[in-house]
């Protein structure tokens, strides 16, 4: 996990994350909407260390930010391994 952001921030209404992004990475990032799409857990954004999701905590005040990989391909095989994972997680979770 890169960083996690704490969600209650003074300015109500707006995109936290791009809030983040734009002060830590000032004209250095971009949205990946193609990567997004298939990004279960929100956006993909491209910085100058690489391909990173986001991820909103189910039942918290986190946003996390999470390092998929340095390349497109890093990025698309990370995401897969993490679905895959959450996939199992829940089918353990079913049996009990």
């Amino acid at each position: 996990m890169a960083c996690q952001i704490q969600l209650d921030e003074p300015h109500p209404g707006e995109d936290v994350m791009i809030l983040f992004l734009n002060k830590h990475f000032p004209a250095k990032w971009s949205h990946r909407q193609r990567l997004s799409e298939v990004w279960p857990y929100g956006r993909v954004f491209e910085t100058s260390s690489g391909f990173h999701g986001e991820y909103l905590t189910p039942n918290t005040h986190m946003l996390s930010l999470i390092h998929l990989g340095h390349t497109d391909l890093q990025a698309i095989r990370t995401m897969k391994n993490i679905m895959q994972q959450n996939l199992y997680i829940n089918s353990l979770k079913e049996l009990y």
